[in-house]
């Protein structure tokens, strides 16, 4: 069964879209709603991935190298303006 290396991918990419957040936040910062939409998200992925550690734990299994593949390509830089803000 394979049950750990899908808890496991849940959990990297949860830690992914919190740094994902964090960044369109920080750049992004000038637009409040985006700035506190992007904090609000990347809180609830922290926690989410707070809750799945024990899983992560209990099935660990190899691991897979395609979100930290996706979120490398994806999030390489943030970018300025209102057409980045889209983008990102």
């Amino acid at each position: 069964m394979h049950i750990g290396k899908y808890i496991n991918l849940v959990y990297r990419t949860e830690l992914d879209l919190v740094e994902a957040f964090g960044k369109v936040a920080n750049n992004h910062g000038d637009e409040v709603d985006v700035y506190q939409t992007c904090m609000l998200l990347a809180k609830w992925s922290e926690q989410l991935a707070s809750e799945l550690l024990p899983f992560v734990h209990e099935y660990q299994e190899e691991k897979d190298d395609e979100p930290d593949r996706l979120a490398s390509f994806l999030l390489k830089k943030t970018r300025k303006g209102s057409m980045s803000l889209l983008r990102d």
